[in-house]
Protein backbone atom coordinates (compact mmCIF):
# COMPACT_ATOMS: atom_id res chain seq x y z
CA UNK A 1 0.00 0.00 0.00
CA UNK A 2 2.92 2.01 -0.23
CA UNK A 3 2.20 5.41 -1.29
CA UNK A 4 -1.71 4.56 -1.53
CA UNK A 5 -2.66 4.65 2.19
CA UNK A 6 -1.66 7.73 3.29
CA UNK A 7 -3.65 10.08 1.50
CA UNK A 8 -6.30 7.93 1.46
CA UNK A 9 -7.21 6.73 5.24
CA UNK A 10 -9.86 4.58 5.57
CA UNK A 11 -10.72 3.14 9.14
CA UNK A 12 -14.00 2.44 10.94
CA UNK A 13 -13.62 6.11 12.19
CA UNK A 14 -13.62 7.85 9.40
CA UNK A 15 -12.37 8.17 5.20
CA UNK A 16 -11.96 11.11 3.22
CA UNK A 17 -13.98 11.22 -0.17
CA UNK A 18 -12.59 8.87 -2.42
CA UNK A 19 -13.86 5.65 -0.99
CA UNK A 20 -17.54 6.74 -0.79
CA UNK A 21 -17.35 8.31 -4.14
CA UNK A 22 -15.26 5.02 -5.65
CA UNK A 23 -17.93 2.92 -4.03
CA UNK A 24 -20.77 4.90 -5.65
CA UNK A 25 -19.38 5.08 -8.70
CA UNK A 26 -19.62 1.00 -8.60
CA UNK A 27 -22.59 0.53 -7.49
CA UNK A 28 -24.18 2.72 -10.12
CA UNK A 29 -22.38 0.84 -12.84
CA UNK A 30 -23.63 -2.41 -11.41
CA UNK A 31 -27.39 -0.96 -11.33
CA UNK A 32 -26.56 0.40 -14.71
CA UNK A 33 -25.87 -3.26 -16.19
CA UNK A 34 -28.88 -4.77 -14.35
CA UNK A 35 -30.69 -1.72 -15.71
CA UNK A 36 -30.07 -2.55 -19.14
CA UNK A 37 -30.48 -6.51 -18.99
CA UNK A 38 -34.02 -6.69 -17.24
CA UNK A 39 -36.12 -3.09 -17.99
CA UNK A 40 -34.49 -2.34 -21.58
CA UNK A 41 -34.05 -5.92 -22.91
CA UNK A 42 -36.58 -8.44 -22.00
CA UNK A 43 -33.96 -10.61 -19.99
CA UNK A 44 -34.44 -11.96 -16.50
CA UNK A 45 -31.95 -13.43 -13.81
CA UNK A 46 -33.41 -16.56 -12.58
CA UNK A 47 -32.64 -16.59 -8.98
CA UNK A 48 -33.42 -13.23 -8.75
CA UNK A 49 -37.49 -13.47 -8.86
CA UNK A 50 -37.44 -16.23 -5.90
CA UNK A 51 -34.96 -14.67 -3.75
CA UNK A 52 -36.42 -11.14 -4.13
CA UNK A 53 -39.93 -11.99 -3.50
CA UNK A 54 -39.11 -12.97 0.35
CA UNK A 55 -35.87 -11.13 1.23
CA UNK A 56 -36.42 -10.81 5.04
CA UNK A 57 -37.23 -14.44 5.36
CA UNK A 58 -34.46 -15.60 3.35
CA UNK A 59 -32.16 -12.54 5.48
CA UNK A 60 -33.89 -14.57 8.87
CA UNK A 61 -33.17 -17.92 7.24
CA UNK A 62 -29.75 -17.08 6.43
CA UNK A 63 -29.26 -15.47 9.84
CA UNK A 64 -29.77 -18.66 11.77
CA UNK A 65 -27.29 -20.85 9.59
CA UNK A 66 -25.01 -17.86 10.07
CA UNK A 67 -25.36 -18.19 14.07
CA UNK A 68 -25.71 -21.95 14.07
CA UNK A 69 -22.17 -21.84 12.04
CA UNK A 70 -20.46 -19.37 15.08
CA UNK A 71 -22.09 -21.81 17.36
CA UNK A 72 -20.07 -24.90 15.49
CA UNK A 73 -16.89 -22.84 14.59
CA UNK A 74 -16.48 -22.49 18.56
CA UNK A 75 -17.24 -26.05 19.36
CA UNK A 76 -15.28 -27.74 16.74
CA UNK A 77 -12.80 -25.46 15.61
CA UNK A 78 -12.68 -24.31 11.55
CA UNK A 79 -13.74 -26.27 9.18
CA UNK A 80 -11.59 -27.68 6.43
CA UNK A 81 -12.30 -25.90 2.77
CA UNK A 82 -14.98 -29.42 1.40
CA UNK A 83 -16.21 -28.83 4.44
CA UNK A 84 -17.04 -25.00 4.67
CA UNK A 85 -17.54 -25.05 0.60
CA UNK A 86 -20.15 -27.92 1.09
CA UNK A 87 -22.07 -26.49 3.86
CA UNK A 88 -21.89 -23.00 1.51
CA UNK A 89 -23.64 -25.01 -1.00
CA UNK A 90 -25.86 -26.66 1.32
CA UNK A 91 -27.14 -22.93 2.65
CA UNK A 92 -27.75 -21.60 -0.63
CA UNK A 93 -29.55 -24.70 -1.89
CA UNK A 94 -31.92 -24.58 1.04
CA UNK A 95 -32.59 -20.87 0.84
CA UNK A 96 -33.32 -21.22 -3.31
CA UNK A 97 -35.18 -24.24 -2.34
CA UNK A 98 -37.34 -22.10 0.32
CA UNK A 99 -37.89 -19.12 -1.74
CA UNK A 100 -38.59 -21.20 -5.27
CA UNK A 101 -41.39 -23.27 -2.86
CA UNK A 102 -42.87 -19.73 -1.37
CA UNK A 103 -42.59 -18.34 -5.24
CA UNK A 104 -44.36 -21.23 -6.78
CA UNK A 105 -47.00 -21.14 -4.25
CA UNK A 106 -47.30 -17.23 -4.68
CA UNK A 107 -46.73 -17.18 -1.43
CA UNK A 108 -45.34 -13.55 0.01
CA UNK A 109 -44.42 -12.87 3.82
CA UNK A 110 -44.84 -8.80 4.13
CA UNK A 111 -44.70 -6.41 6.96
CA UNK A 112 -47.82 -4.22 6.70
Amino acid sequence: WAGLKAPWPFTRYGMTAPYPLMTCGIALLIYLAFYWCCDQRPWRLPLAGPMGANPLLMYAIMGVFIGTSKVLIHLYGEPGFYIAFASYLFICLFCYGTARYLYDRNISIRIA
